[in-house]
């Protein structure tokens, strides 16, 4: 843990009031919750926490959550990635996206 912060990764279980039970573990170890973030469309039983605490509270916040199943040590890779584009409002500039993506061989996702 560097600056007293760790990241936390909890796989969120498909239960009514799981992610208080994983706030209640860092309240009680005197943990404070500086961010959180959760998005189903990425991943829907992945919430990252962002957690600040000393480092003996932080063992055993991390002890506890995986004593419960609810910690995890990696991230599945995602199936496809999703980006956003911005091209210039210029003639061509569609053409020349279409041009590259075609050159490395780019597969659009169809659901």
């Amino acid at each position: 843990m560097r600056d007293g912060r760790e990241v936390l990764l909890y796989h969120q279980a498909d239960e009514p009031g799981s992610l208080e039970k994983v706030a209640r573990v860092i309240t009680e170890c005197n943990g404070n919750i500086n961010r959180i973030h959760y998005d189903r469309r990425i991943d829907p039983v992945t919430v990252f926490f962002e957690v600040t605490a000393e480092e003996e509270r932080a063992s055993r916040i991390t002890q506890e959550l995986q004593a419960m199943g609810f910690l995890q040590s990696s991230l599945p890779a995602p199936g496809f990635l999703k980006f956003a584009v911005y091209l210039p409002h210029r003639p061509g500039s569609l053409h020349e996206f279409l041009d590259n993506t075609t050159y490395c061989e780019v597969e659009r996702y169809r659901p």
